[in-house]
């Protein structure tokens, strides 16, 4: 990630997964491996996350509008009415490709940069 201009940190959340780290712009944002064997390999799917606590409340309609224009991620409202979005990918067995992944990055950092303008964030 870091190799296509991503801040990225790789550490370990508090079961002692992997996960990565990072900033896109003004948002934190956080890479979760999914599916992963006992050890921590051979993971099926990942799933880029960020969340924002803003000084205004988000409508549900700001929400629907969002993910209406925009297919590969979903915005959602959390239970305490916090917005968040996500963007899940499947892994082949094999993995996936970097010029794949190189393009799923850029299309992550688009949607949030997007969603900033959108929030006037």
């Amino acid at each position: 990630m870091q190799s296509e201009g991503f801040i990225a940190r790789l550490e370990q959340d508090d079961n002692g997964w992997p996960v990565i780290t990072g900033k896109i712009s003004d948002t934190p944002y956080w890479v979760y491996f999914l599916d992963c064997a006992d050890d921590g390999s051979r993971c099926k799917g990942v799933q880029f996350h960020s969340g924002y606590a803003l000084d205004r409340e988000v409508s549900l309609q700001e929400m629907n509008d969002f993910n209406y224009g925009h297919r590969y991620i979903r915005a959602y409202l959390n239970k305490k009415g916090n917005p968040r979005m996500q963007m899940d990918l499947l892994m082949r067995d094999e993995g996936m490709g970097r010029e794949t992944f190189s393009q799923y990055l850029d299309l992550w950092r688009q949607l949030i940069e997007r969603w900033e303008k959108a929030m006037d964030f």
